[in-house]
């Protein structure tokens, strides 16, 4: 299990977001920050689709190997390969983080790790949901109320400032 965990955790998602922050920010090519002609960032985007690629995978092969997990479970073993991996991100970021006071580098720090690991605790629980019950119209409405949830709250905090 702690074989399956370094695995996805600092190998394959702690190289998907190094690549995919080299790509974004440090590469010569010219990459827009939002989709032309909408309101979806890139590197949104592409953090969505490394952390999804990598917690499908991971979770299918730890439910092969111990099939008796529970969507709990499985969202927990998620959110730690994030967790960690995001740690280990944000220490090698801090390093090019060169003029900035100590007090921006932890809020930087604290935001990245604990930002991405909530949003990746939300995706884990989506796709530990649909490996373990296969239900996907019920997958599908939870997505929805997710989004739906989200906005809501971005209206209101849109509001009061």
């Amino acid at each position: 299990m702690k074989v399956i965990f370094i695995k996805y955790s600092l190998l394959l998602l702690l190289a998907g977001f190094l690549i995919s922050w080299w790509f974004l920010f440090y590469s010569p090519l010219v990459i827009p920050d939002y989709i032309p002609g909408t309101s979806i960032k890139i590197d949104g985007l592409i953090l969505l689709s490394i952390l999804t690629t990598i917690l499908i995978f991971s979770q299918k092969e730890f439910l092969k190997s111990q099939p008796e997990l529970t969507i709990l479970k499985l969202t927990l073993i998620g959110t730690l390969i994030c967790f960690s991996s995001e740690i280990v991100f944000q220490l090698i970021r801090q390093l090019t983080f060169d003029g900035y006071h100590p007090t921006e580098r932890i809020r930087y720090f604290a935001r990245g790790v604990f930002g991405v690991t909530i949003f990746a605790a939300v995706i884990s629980f989506l796709v530990a949901f649909q490996l373990k019950t296969k239900k996907t119209f019920k997958l599908v409405l939870m997505i929805i109320g997710f989004i739906v949830l989200v906005n809501l709250i971005q209206h209101l905090l849109g509001e009061s400032q």
